[in-house]
This record gives C-alpha cells, structure tokens and sequence, in this order.
C-alpha cells in the first residue's frame, strides 16, 4: 500500500510554528523543526514503514522552504519519494504516475477538498486518511485505518 503524506497540518503543527516563527524569522527554525513534529509522528511513520508501506510526501508550498524543513526533520528517512509541488497537488504528475498503478493508496491530507481532487486523479483504488482542519487528530489513529484495509 502507498500511504501518500502532506506535510503541514498533517505531520507538522504548522499552526504552532507559525505562531512562534514569524517570517522572516523562518530562516532561523532549521533546528528545531522536529520541536513541531505532531506527537506520535516518527514512531507511526516508523511502523507504518517497518510493515512495508511505500511512504512518499507531496507537500505544497514554496519547494526550498519546504524542502529545508523536510531535509532539517527527522522524519525525512521515512519517506522513498519526496515532492515539492509549488501550485496544486491534483496537478502534479506524481498523482498520474501512481494512478497507472496496481497498489492502493491513502491519502494523509488535513484538506478535504484538495484531498478530494487528489483522489479524482488517482482513482477508486484510493482512501481519505484526514486529520482535523483545526487541531490534531492522532496520526497513529493511521496504523488502525490501514489495518483495516489491508
């Protein structure tokens, strides 16, 4: 099964360091990004790996800061495929790619919308894992949902 991740809001309190980064201070967060890692973050993306799920990030924003908080985490060794899409995901060819696939995919996505137009491209063969727009939904909730699937 592919498990397909965002970042923000999803494996990130982006809220959080927002609140605590203020641009342009973004510069200076190269340390302690982890400090912003939801709760039971690594040790789900490590299980979730160690039981032989394909895990790729497609995160939307500006690709070099994106791409300096995924290379600074500790959760960047987790995933085989990371992808900075600077406009939208659903037009991204990574989706197209794993549309002509055999496996089946999750979608971990915080936006229902941008997770349904996702979904358009890859098929019936994918699911919504989606965490809460305001808070945290437990991301190791995400350990049962695939079970359940599998």
């Amino acid at each position: 099964m592919i498990l397909l991740f965002d970042l923000d809001y999803t494996l990130l309190d982006t809220k959080r360091f927002k609140e605590t980064h203020k641009e342009p201070e973004y510069k200076n967060f190269d340390k302690e990004i982890n400090n912003y890692l939801f709760p039971e973050t690594e040790k789900t993306l490590s299980y979730l790996k160690n039981q032989g799920h394909k895990l790729i990030l497609l995160t939307l924003g500006e690709p070099n800061f994106q791409k300096s908080k995924v290379d600074n985490s500790k959760i960047k060794k987790y995933f085989e495929k990371i992808v900075y899409e600077p406009k939208n995901k659903a037009e991204n060819t990574l989706l197209k790619d794993l549309s002509m696939g055999d496996e089946d995919i999750i979608i971990i996505n915080d936006k229902k919308e941008e997770s349904n137009e996702m979904q358009k491209v890859l098929g019936n063969k994918s699911k919504i894992f989606l965490v809460a727009d305001e808070g945290y939904k437990n991301i190791s909730e995400l350990i049962d949902f695939c079970q359940k699937l599998s």
